[in-house]
């Protein structure tokens, strides 16, 4: 059972990646000119706490962007991986201001999938701030006496550099 949930897992964010591969390539054809620029972030205050954050956004077009984050906290052994995809509505810049995106993730031993809502401001200098929330769904990949359902929680309070933004017309 272990191994089937993992590898549902897999299964589910090699979708939101081969999602964003077809995506990426019709923005290719449009000439997106955000489509070349790729986004690197970490939560400050978590880094306060001996906790390791890392977030990769790559816009696909000017309102969709799919990403990774991942999350360690080694005091105790968590770990935490979510692949994501993010629509945005009226974007100025490029994949920035409110959106809304569903994750398929990975907490220790269990997998699952979910949604989120953000907001998201970046400069013209690229440097940017990622705030959103959201709730997933996980099921235990182990044999447990306890509840095999979790809630796999989401939270970002990210600052950022968008690496070769090119300005949005």
């Amino acid at each position: 059972m272990k191994k089937s949930m993992y590898q549902i897992g897999i299964i589910a964010v090699m979708f939101f990646f081969s999602l964003g591969q077809t995506l990426a390539q019709d923005a290719t054809a449009k000439k997106s000119k955000i489509s070349n620029s790729f986004e690197l972030s970490s939560n400050p205050i978590a880094l306060l706490f001996e906790a390791v954050p890392i977030s990769f956004q790559k816009p696909i077009s000017k309102d969709f962007e799919i990403g990774a984050d991942l999350f360690f906290l080694p005091k105790y052994d968590y770990k935490l991986f979510y692949g994501k995809c993010a629509y945005y509505f009226n974007p100025e810049m490029g994949a920035d201001k409110f959106h809304i995106g569903s994750f398929a993730g990975l907490l220790n031993n269990s997998v699952g999938i979910g949604f989120f809502v953000g907001y998201k401001i970046v400069s013209e200098r690229g440097v940017f701030l990622n705030l959103g929330t959201g709730i997933g769904r996980g099921f235990r990949t182990e044999n447990s006496p306890e509840s095999r359902s979790i809630t796999l929680p989401y939270a970002q309070l990210h600052v950022g550099y968008r690496f070769g933004q090119k300005e949005i017309k």
